[in-house]
């Protein structure tokens, strides 16, 4: 057996931390997609949350300024849907 395969155990809580978060991030990602139009919500990429704050990629400096424009209203909305989401940043 690899030695990777022996070590998962030992990491079990470590791993199931890291899946927990990567689920809340798709989760995060699906809502903010939800709420743009088709063109840049295939282009963004929630990366992070923290202290209300939604951290978000993008696929370039044009879609970074569309999102920027949007990111007041994208908050808002994204709150009234639940989610513990202030504001937009990068």
């Amino acid at each position: 057996m690899r030695l990777w395969l022996r070590e998962l155990p030992r990491h079990h809580g470590t791993l199931a931390s890291l899946l927990e978060q990567a689920r809340a991030l798709e989760t995060l990602t699906q809502a903010l997609r939800a709420e743009l139009d088709g063109a840049l919500a295939a282009r963004c990429q929630v990366i992070g949350l923290r202290d209300g704050i939604l951290s978000v990629a993008v696929a370039g400096p044009a879609w970074a300024t569309r999102l920027r424009y949007l990111a007041p209203d994208l908050a808002a909305q994204l709150a009234r849907r639940g989610l513990p989401v202030r504001e937009l940043g990068g």
